[in-house]
């Protein structure tokens, strides 16, 4: 589904329910990293020498983006919603699209 198709057929109620789902039940290309990421975590484990290394790899140890990704976990979650549904909808519009209602042509 595009940006556009999901904007036009996806309310801003509905949008809100994926944002907490995700929240309790992360999905997307991160959790299939991590999991893909499982694999060189165990091999490197295998081979490890406890002595030079005593502390276990973790599959973040294998992932290039991970500092970035602790980052944004250590960072506040905020949850923003408005009584007023289309104010909520254009808010979401501005904040992640960078749509502003009031200027549409």
């Amino acid at each position: 589904m595009s940006v556009a198709q999901a904007q036009r057929t996806i309310s801003s109620a509905e949008f809100t329910e994926w944002q907490a789902f995700a929240l309790l039940e992360p999905f997307g290309s991160h959790v299939e990293d991590l999991r893909a990421l499982t694999g060189p975590a165990l091999l490197a484990n295998v081979h490890r020498d406890a002595k030079a290394r005593p502390e276990p790899f973790a599959p973040l140890d294998f992932a290039p983006w991970n500092a970035q990704a602790q980052a944004q976990a250590a960072a506040p979650v905020r949850i923003m919603q408005l009584d007023d549904a289309q104010a909520q909808s254009d808010l979401i519009d501005k904040l992640l699209f960078g749509l502003d209602p009031e200027n549409a042509s």
